[in-house]
């Protein structure tokens, strides 16, 4: 049978053992470096089957040119004179609004009077010394 003091023998190892990582060491510089070079080299597997099956997908596609059929539109004389003199008309308006507009200067002189007399006292014979900093 459990005694008492059995009792406070297992309570007291619980309590005081409980507390926080049985392990005393948190790092394990093998175990990081294990994890960070397996991680890295699962990465560039995984982007390297990914880039292959990409450039096997697009290598194998066949570039089908699309088939195009050639019709020949026919050609109505009658309607490209009417085209053709239509617009002539139209230039032959628009030279005519431009040569207007060429023709009419605007004057770019302006005719102004002043009274105002100022006299400006220069003295020519006055030394002028440089400025020192």
């Amino acid at each position: 049978m459990i005694e008492k003091k059995d009792l406070y023998k297992m309570a007291r190892h619980i309590f005081r053992h409980s507390h926080g990582i049985s392990d005393p060491k948190i790092m394990h510089p093998r175990r990081e470096w294990v994890i960070g070079l397996g991680g890295a080299f699962a990465t560039i597997i995984i982007g390297a089957v990914v880039s292959i099956n990409t450039f096997v997908s697009f290598n194998q596609e066949q570039i089908n040119p699309p088939d195009v059929t050639v019709v020949a539109v026919p050609y109505n004389a009658l309607l490209v004179e009417m085209a053709i003199s239509k617009y002539q008309a139209k230039s032959a308006g628009y030279q005519e609004i431009y040569r207007q507009l060429s023709i009419v200067q605007f004057s770019t002189t302006i005719s102004t009077t002043s009274s105002i007399k100022s006299i400006i006292n220069t003295n020519i014979d006055a030394e002028v010394n440089p400025i020192s900093n």
